[in-house]
């Protein structure tokens, strides 16, 4: 059963899975979170202990030439027959009974292998002043929209037309990134995905090398190999793009900087280089929303915020795939 959000005990509020991943990170000591179900009436349908749902992969940084598996919500308990998560379910499977079956069946078989299949996107919102301390921003989004039409029947009908695709949403690019990586391993890089405001894509044109930057229109999820640069900034890195750009004139290299003081910010990333000097055969796959600007020493990458990055593990390939 689909669960996107779930109710977090000691953040005493309602976070996705990402949000999960940041404030856990952000935790000195981390400990592991407790979650039950987001929607109070089930949550509040067994007074002893709640509903509970499990966090899974949430607590983990990626390691060297694995797949990170997608951080995600699971049933562990039963809910209440009213619950917006099991209406949910009721409307996916109508729109399986009568919507493009081959695509439903391969998005099914991939999550009984335990896999989620991201099939809408929203690029997440840099954090305001509305954050709070862990960097979270309260997001009323679609289903919390539906949930307040009167009419059971309306409301299944609007959740049947937004999850009509099959699949989940997402506003993490950590977790868009897993989901890309797994399906590449899985050669299923051609099913769709809907990119709230940028239209619909597969996976396979979503995610564009950096080395056609310079050769492509709209929006991308741009990547690119890097190794790290051996000096160190305090928790600060900068890391160099293994292929040069093209500015139009000449071959440019390509770099990433982040600071002491904005790394200090982002515990999970600072966690995937301090694990990455520890492999000096290793390389990291860099990838973020955003473009590239000219800086004193060549090209470096332009992301809005750190929700628009993530790093991956790789290692050494005789040959990078587009």
């Amino acid at each position: 059963m689909r669960i996107e959000k779930a109710f977090c005990v000691e953040l005493d509020k309602i976070v996705d899975i990402e949000q999960a991943r940041e404030a856990y990170f952000a935790q000195n000591p981390q400990k592991r979170f407790t979650f039950l179900c987001s929607d109070e009436r089930c949550r509040t349908s067994k007074p002893d202990i709640g509903v509970r749902v499990s966090g899974v992969n949430y607590d983990k940084i990626p390691a060297v030439d694995e797949i990170f598996k997608t951080p995600h919500f699971r049933q562990l308990d039963a809910h209440s027959p009213s619950c917006y998560w099991v209406e949910i379910q009721e409307a996916e499977s109508l729109a399986r009974e009568h919507g493009d079956r081959d695509h439903h069946d391969l998005i099914r078989s991939l999550t009984e292998k335990d896999i989620s299949v991201i099939t809408r996107f929203s690029v997440p919102k840099v954090s305001d002043p509305s954050a709070d301390a862990a960097g979270l921003v309260d997001e009323e989004d679609k289903v919390d929209k539906i949930r307040k039409i009167q009419s059971r029947d309306q409301r299944i009908a609007a959740y049947r037309a937004l999850y009509s695709g099959g699949g989940s949403s997402s506003r993490s690019i950590e977790t868009l990134v897993s989901c890309y990586e797994t399906l590449k391993a899985e050669k299923a890089l051609d099913i769709g995905i809907h990119v709230d405001n940028f239209g619909d894509y597969t996976f396979k044109n979503l995610f564009c090398h950096v080395k056609k930057i310079n050769n492509v229109d709209g929006f991308h999820i741009f990547y690119g190999g890097a190794k790290l640069y051996k000096k160190r900034y305090g928790k600060g890195f900068k890391l160099y793009f293994m292929d040069k750009i093209n500015d139009g004139t000449s071959d440019m290299p390509l770099s990433l900087y982040v600071s002491n003081e904005d790394a200090n910010r982002v515990t999970h990333i600072t966690k995937t280089i301090d694990s990455a000097k520890d492999h000096p055969h290793s390389y990291l796959t860099v990838y973020w929303i955003g473009t590239i600007e000219r800086d004193d020493h060549g090209l470096s990458v332009l992301a809005a915020s750190f929700r628009h990055l993530a790093l991956r593990f790789k290692v050494p390939l005789s040959e990078e795939e587009d």
